[in-house]
């Protein structure tokens, strides 16, 4: 059967009502430039396969083929309905026989394995794609949306988190929770991104503040920026007892959660003459004390911490007590 066709066989009604796939010829290698040709059969049983050279892909690709199930299987292992991104990689990262998640850092705009301890938290941002061995000031491909597929032992069905072990992944949380995706089956996870963290915890101590302004400050690890930071306790200049779940000023105010959102405060001052709680928009909690010292508490978020601030101001030393849970959310 002929497949060329003039605008003669349009109006002679000459056209094939179906044409038979495997009756077409295979391509040269030139065509496309997909250096194994296009088959027939191939595009019968939708899948198409060769080597690709592209620099609008990926350069220099060894191969990849696209099955009709929807994987995208390349020399770098495969992949499923997302996007990929090419980053410069700022350590050594071995994903040879499995994908590695890594962080990117803007600094050094690139990427590094992620873990969840310690110093080397930080905003996920995809899978180093299966298949890669790269050392720093290399390329690598990332997956950052879709399928990825090449993990093992993973129970389906159930989260996926960041490992303290560099690069790899768990089910189950590792010291700083952070939230990567869903395993969908045993060696496939579908990727999160965008999805909101939360990290929690209280402080509960004194502090002994010396004559003049002073500081202190407390780090707390999370794991990530957050936008918001809300805090529920009280500062005093005597033994705080009572419980946090149940506070109250001496002039029977509920005392409500302060927040800081993005830079924004909306915290409270308790008075110390009258007990009244007052709106403040500099701190999350304040208070005085009837000699004239004053304590403020405020905080500074980074990239995978919390830093909070008690500043105290004033003539005299003062022994100040705080004690409160805070909750950041990014």
């Amino acid at each position: 059967m002929s497949l060329i066709y003039t605008i003669d066989d349009l109006f002679e009604d000459n056209l094939p009502i179906s044409i038979d796939l495997p009756e077409l010829a295979d391509t040269p290698s030139s065509v496309n430039q997909f250096t194994d040709g296009i088959t027939g059969q191939a595009i019968k049983d939708g899948e198409l396969g060769g080597n690709l050279q592209s620099n609008n892909f990926v350069t220099n690709s060894a191969g990849w083929k696209l099955t009709s199930e929807g994987d995208f299987e390349g020399e770098t292992g495969n992949f499923r309905g997302g996007t990929i991104y090419i980053f410069t990689a700022r350590t050594t990262i071995d994903a040879t026989t499995t994908p590695q998640a890594v962080i990117y850092h803007q600094v050094n705009d690139g990427v590094t394995l992620a873990g969840a301890s310690g110093a080397l938290l930080g905003d996920f941002i995809g899978f180093v794609i299966k298949g890669q061995s790269v050392v720093s000031g290399d390329l690598v491909k990332v997956a950052v949306g879709g399928v990825v597929i090449g993990f093992s032992g993973l129970t389906p069905g159930y989260n996926v988190y960041i490992s303290d072990t560099l690069g790899a992944i768990s089910n189950t949380p590792g010291t700083y929770q952070t939230l990567v995706g869903n395993s969908v089956a045993t060696d496939k996870v579908l990727i999160y991104t965008g999805t909101p963290r939360f990290a929690m915890g209280s402080y509960s101590d004194s502090w002994v503040a010396g004559a003049g302004t002073q500081v202190m400050s407390i780090v707390t690890v999370i794991g990530f920026r957050p936008r918001i930071i809300e805090v529920w306790g009280e500062l005093d200049d005597v033994a705080i007892t009572r419980p946090l779940h149940n506070l109250e000023s001496s002039a029977g105010q509920v005392i409500a959660p302060a927040f800081w959102v993005n830079g924004v405060y909306s915290g409270w001052n308790k008075n110390s003459v009258t007990g009244a709680i007052e709106d403040i928009t500099d701190a999350l909690l304040s208070t005085d004390n009837n000699a004239g010292e004053t304590i403020k508490l405020t905080v500074e978020p980074t990239t995978r911490s919390i830093t909070v601030y008690l500043t105290k101001t004033g003539t005299d030393a003062q022994t100040f007590y705080y004690k409160f849970y805070w909750r950041v959310s990014g």
